[in-house]
């Protein structure tokens, strides 16, 4: 259920660019500069394949940690699965709401668990929540747009791993 909102292609998108810079100097300050340029571009490349392929939940991870494994160091191989699924999910829902904001349409936004019982407390308690999309969801006294957002000083135990999505649905009129 919901809108289908088309995500551009991310590979040559300077938003995009700058968004995953942004958080890899966050997530993983300790890399270089030229690290993080492979990484980046990586990760972007890696998540425009995966979204033609149309691959989604555990094999959309699997392919772009498989592709991250290539670009990072030893060190940091170990961490691959979960920089994948939490960069990976909070590049696709930072471009979903790009496509939402662009869409021109009212739209409301909606936040969604795995609603198995593997889904912290936190992300529960706003689990089905809609919101107007200019308002962000508070999830334990932070600010998120989206999940896996940080952008408002959410803390790292709320963003990492995290497995929800949002959907954005034609805003409700009230009569």
């Amino acid at each position: 259920r919901g809108v289908l909102l088309p995500i551009q292609p991310l590979t040559r998108n300077s938003d995009a660019i700058r968004f995953v810079n942004d958080r890899l100097d966050t997530v993983l300050p300790q890399l270089s500069k030229t690290r993080k340029a492979i990484v980046n571009r990586s990760l972007r490349k890696a998540f425009d394949e995966a979204t033609q392929l149309g691959l989604r939940g555990v094999a959309f991870n699997d392919y772009l940690t498989n592709a991250l494994n290539e670009s990072l160091t030893k060190q940091l191989l170990g961490n691959a699965t979960r920089i994948a699924r939490t960069e990976g999910l909070a590049l696709a829902e930072y471009g979903k709401e790009q496509g939402a904001k662009k869409s021109g349409l009212l739209l409301e936004k909606q936040w969604l668990t795995q609603r198995d019982g593997l889904v912290r407390d936190a992300h529960m308690s706003v689990d089905n929540q809609r919101q107007k999309m200019n308002n962000p969801f508070v999830v334990r006294g932070y600010k998120m747009d989206y999940p896996a957002d940080y952008k408002y000083g959410a803390p790292i135990e709320l963003i990492i791993n995290c497995r929800c999505t949002t959907i954005y649905h034609n805003k409700r009129i009230k009569v």
